[in-house]
């Protein structure tokens, strides 16, 4: 049944299901028969969800525009979750050459086959740069991850890559303002702490160790692009306070790979530093690509087949079906554990046209 623009059902229900995935199998028959219809994508937003945490990634604008507090768009009647992630991407460095990656047209966006995790692909200044971003399934916190994997195809020059971090944790709902908002550097935990009107804070933090960090008023977005270092300030107390973080790759040889990530979590009880200690146990000596593996490798783990006789294009659907579903099972720690959302916010179900190994969203 509906109640507040969500599925109530129990993990255990799986009967309900079905219906679901009756529907798509025959929507994509239908679909390959309207051959004329190209695929293409008609929802903005790609969701991640882990149960607890509930982010997008805006495909008009290029970077993570939500992080809801609670999984539910509405956990009560007349009540919406607040969204405290204004916007939050990474950017890049090499000399005297610098740039925001929300600025640079993507080749792809689509998910990983089979999981929650978003990947884009972008060329830059002899780069091929995978962003993914996601809501750890196997983390039991409201948080969102990014991790890049970076691989030089051509040119030299160290490379510096940095993610911006701009919540908006002042008063109002369900867009919370930046007025009055605090920030300070824990050395000690490698990390921001962020707090405001909202009454929860935020925790801001590098997988692997960063080599600077900045905020407000030395605005992170100004120093990347004067192709400078972070300031390595230590606190702010403003309007609009926005921290950064900063890891040095080095100079990759040409076809040579890195790894970097950063993580942002949510604590709503406003104990920051808990909520970043919890984050840093699960993470333990884990670095940015061990640690997206060993995510692919859980959906994977946790992924069914598809049934006997099912085409490559049924097993895609089959498979992102099953992740859809398993990113709307709620893990909260109120009434709301084990239901099932209708939808994932912000709103689409992220499932239908495969073509050539990359998904694309519809409404």
């Amino acid at each position: 049944m509906l109640s507040n623009g969500s599925l109530v059902a129990r993990s255990c229900s799986v009967v309900r299901t079905l219906p679901f995935f009756s529907y798509v199998f025959a929507a994509l028959s239908f679909a390959s028969i309207a051959s004329a219809t190209e695929p293409h994508t008609s929802a903005r937003y790609l969701p991640s969800a882990n149960g607890r945490a509930s982010i997008a990634w805006d495909t008009q604008s290029n970077k993570l525009t939500q992080l809801l507090e609670h999984p539910y768009r509405y956990p009560s009647a007349g009540v919406q979750s607040r969204n405290f992630a204004f916007d939050s991407y990474p950017g890049l460095r090499i000399g005297n050459q610098s740039v925001w990656l929300n600025s640079v047209a993507p080749l792809k966006v689509e998910y990983l086959p089979g999981t929650g995790v978003v990947h884009v692909v972008r060329n830059w200044s002899g780069l091929t740069i995978e962003e993914h971003d996601f809501a750890p399934v196997g983390l039991t916190e409201n948080a969102a991850f990014t991790v890049l994997k970076i691989t030089r195809t051509s040119g030299a020059g160290a490379i510096s890559a940095y993610q911006l971090f701009n919540y908006h944790l002042g008063a109002g709902s369900p867009s919370p303002d930046s007025n009055n908002e605090g920030m300070a550097w824990n050395a000690q935990r490698d990390a921001f702490y962020e707090w405001g009107p909202s009454g929860v804070a935020m925790g801001y933090g590098s997988i692997a160790a960063s080599s600077h960090h900045g905020c407000s008023p030395n605005n992170p977005y100004s120093s990347l692009l004067a192709n400078a270092d972070l300031a390595d300030n230590a606190s702010s107390s403003q309007n609009d306070a926005v921290a950064g973080l900063e890891g040095s790759l080095g100079d990759l040889a040409v076809n040579a790979t890195a790894t970097v990530g950063w993580f942002a979590v949510l604590a709503p009880d406003a104990q920051a530093a808990a909520a970043i200690d919890r984050v840093r146990v699960w993470i333990g000596n884990r670095g940015p690509q061990k640690l997206l593996d060993d995510e692919v490798s859980d959906w994977n783990t946790w992924q069914k087949p598809a049934p006997n006789g099912s085409t490559a294009l049924e097993s895609r659907a089959w498979s992102a079906a099953q992740a859809v579903l398993r990113m709307g099972q709620v893990s909260a720690t109120d009434s709301t554990d084990g239901q099932i959302l209708a939808s994932v916010a912000p709103g689409q179900w992220n499932i239908a046209w495969v073509r050539d190994m990359s998904y694309a969203t519809v409404a």
